[in-house]
C-alpha cells in the first residue's frame, strides 16, 4: 500500500482481540421476526435437503413407536438414512420428501406436525434455528439471521431502524445452536481485524450525506489497499497498515479526497448480459424452484432483444457452449448493447421517482448492513473478494428489482394519477415496491445459498478480469 500525501499522519486505532465485542448483540429486525407458517409464500419445508441431528432423529423414532394413527405413521415413514462416507464418519439423518419436494410432515394447513403433536423442543435443529444464525464473536454472541426467509427479507428490507444493532437476551434464545464465527485467540491478521473492519464498513453504509455509490467506493477502495493483508493464506502480518487505512477512511476529509478519485467508469453492457445469463443458467443438481423461475423468466421475458441472446438449453453444460459461442458476434453486441441502455432506461426511471429512490436506498443500505454483520468477511479468502462477491449478489437484485414490470406498472399508475389521487398511488406504489423488493431480495439470496448463481457469476467476472476495483466500479455503477 502506498503512501498518499493526504493521507500521512493520522493516529491508528489498535487492533487487538480486546477491541472486540464482549457483550451479545443482535440487530432490531431479529427482535420483530416470528414465523408465519402457511401464509408464507415460499416456506423453508420444501425444495432443499433437511438434515436432521441424531439425537432428534432417535427421540423422533422413539416418539413414532409411541404415537398412534397417522402421526406414528408418518413419522417412521419420514427419514432416510445416509450411510457414512467413511468408516470413521457416522450415518446422516434426512427428512424423505414426497414427490413434491415437501416435508411429509406438513400437515393440511401447512403446519409443522411435529411442532404441533410434542412442542418446540423435538424439533430438529435445522428446523428449529432456520433462518436463525447464532455465533460467537469475540467474547460475546451474535444473532443474525438469513434474508432467504421471506418474511425475515421483509423484516430486514422494510424498517428503517432495522439494522441498527441492539443488545441480544440470551434467554430469548429459544435453541442455542452455535455456527461459525470468530474466536478472539486466532492470531491471523484477516481474523483479528475481522471486528474492525466490519464495524468501519457498516458506519460508512450509514453515512447519509454521500450517495450509496460513494459508499460503496470506499469500502472497495479500502478492500483495495488491504487485500494482500487480509487474506486466510497469510498466517502472520504487520497490522499497522490496516490500522492506518481504518484511522484514514473515518476522516472526512480522507473520504473527500478518495471520492475525488471516483472514476466514472462506463458499466460495460456485457456485464448486464452475465447478470441476466446467471439468472436463468441451468444447474442439474438444483432443486428447479417454480417461483423462482416465474420472478427470473417475468424480467427477462420483459426485455424483448434480451430473449435472442440466452441460450434455450436446460442442459448446464450445453447452455454455457452456447453463450460463448455467441459471445463477440457482431448481432449480439448490438442486441447487448440495446437490453443495457433499456436496462439503464428503467433502473434510471425508479430512481428518477423521489419516493422510489427513498425506498431503494432503504433496500440496499439495509441489506449491505444485515450482510456485513450477518456474513462474516472470513468467509472468504480476501477482503476484496468479500466485496466482490457482495456487489455481484447486489447486481443481480438490481437488475429483477429495476426492470420488474410490476414497478414500472406502479408507475405508469402514479403518473397517471389526477391531483387529487396522487396520495393514493404513492401509497400504490410503496406497497408494489415493498413486495417486489421482498420477493427479489429473499428469491437472490435463497438462490445464491442453494443454487449456483454467484458462483457462476463471479466465474465470469473473473474470466473478464473484472474481479477488482475496477471490476467493482462497474457493480457499483451497475
Amino acid at each position: 500500500m502506498s503512501e498518499d500525501p493526504e493521507h500521512a499522519g493520522a493516529a491508528a486505532p489498535v487492533i487487538s482481540p480486546d477491541a472486540v465485542p464482549s457483550g451479545d448483540r443482535t440487530m432490531r429486525y431479529m427482535t420483530r421476526f416470528s414465523c408465519i407458517g402457511p401464509a408464507c409464500e415460499e416456506d423453508c419445508c420444501h425444495g432443499w435437503r433437511i438434515d436432521v441431528d441424531a439425537d432428534h432423529f432417535k427421540s423422533l423414532q422413539r416418539a413414532a413407536a409411541f404415537s398412534p394413527g397417522e402421526v406414528g405413521k408418518t413419522l417412521q415413514s419420514a427419514f432416510q438414512i445416509l450411510p457414512p462416507k467413511r468408516k470413521k464418519d457416522r450415518p446422516r439423518f434426512i427428512i424423505k420428501q414426497d414427490k413434491d419436494g415437501r416435508c411429509p410432515m406438513l400437515d393440511g394447513q401447512g403446519w409443522c406436525m411435529v411442532h404441533g403433536n410434542f412442542g418446540f423442543d423435538m424439533l430438529p435443529h435445522v428446523c428449529a434455528v432456520y433462518p436463525r444464525k447464532l455465533r460467537t464473536v469475540g467474547a460475546g454472541l451474535e444473532l443474525t439471521a438469513t434474508a432467504s426467509c421471506p418474511e425475515m427479507a421483509r423484516k430486514i428490507l422494510l424498517d428503517a431502524d432495522a439494522v441498527e444493532i441492539v443488545p441480544l437476551d440470551r434467554d430469548s434464545i429459544h435453541r442455542k445452536v452455535l455456527q461459525e464465527g470468530m474466536d478472539p485467540r486466532d492470531t491471523r491478521p484477516f481474523f483479528r481485524a475481522l471486528v474492525a473492519v466490519r464495524d468501519a464498513f457498516m458506519a460508512i453504509m450509514q453515512d447519509g450525506a454521500i450517495s450509496m455509490e460513494e459508499r460503496w467506493f470506499l469500502v472497495a477502495w479500502f478492500a483495495k489497499r488491504t487485500q494482500d493483508i487480509l487474506r486466510k493464506g497469510h498466517a502472520k502480518a504487520d497490522l499497522a497498515p490496516v490500522e492506518r487505512e481504518l484511522a484514514l477512511i473515518a476522516r472526512p476529509d480522507v473520504r473527500a479526497a478518495i471520492l475525488a478519485r471516483y472514476e466514472r467508469l462506463e458499466t460495460p453492457a456485457t456485464l448486464g448480459l452475465l447478470v441476466a445469463r446467471a439468472l436463468v443458467r441451468p444447474h442439474a443438481k438444483a432443486h428447479i424452484r417454480p417461483r423462482w423461475s416465474v420472478l427470473a423468466n417475468t424480467v427477462t421475458g420483459s426485455y424483448v432483444r434480451l430473449r435472442e441472446l440466452l441460450p434455450e438449453s436446460d442442459d448446464e453444460a450445453e447452455h454455457d457452449r452456447r453463450a460463448l459461442e455467441a459471445l463477440g458476434s457482431a448481432g449480439q453486441k448490438l442486441a447487448t448493447a440495446e437490453v443495457w441502455t433499456e436496462y439503464l432506461r428503467r433502473r434510471d426511471r425508479v430512481l428518477g421517482e423521489p419516493v422510489a429512490a427513498a425506498r431503494a436506498e432503504q433496500y440496499f443500505r439495509n441489506y449491505t448492513i444485515h450482510t456485513f454483520f450477518h456474513r462474516l468477511a472470513t468467509e472468504e479468502n480476501d477482503v476484496m473478494s468479500y466485496v466482490l462477491r457482495t456487489l455481484a449478489q447486489q447486481a443481480a437484485m438490481k437488475f429483477l428489482f429495476y426492470s420488474h414490470p410490476r414497478v414500472h406498472a406502479a408507475l405508469d399508475a402514479l403518473r397517471a394519477a389526477p391531483a387529487d389521487e396522487i396520495a393514493a398511488a404513492e401509497a400504490h406504489l410503496v406497497a408494489e415496491l415493498d413486495a417486489t423488493a421482498a420477493d427479489v431480495f429473499y428469491q437472490v439470496a435463497r438462490h445464491s445459498e442453494h443454487g449456483v448463481l454467484l458462483g457462476w457469476l463471479v466465474k465470469m467476472l473473473a474470466q473478464q478480469g473484472w474481479f477488482s476495483l475496477a471490476g467493482a466500479v462497474y457493480l457499483i455503477r451497475f
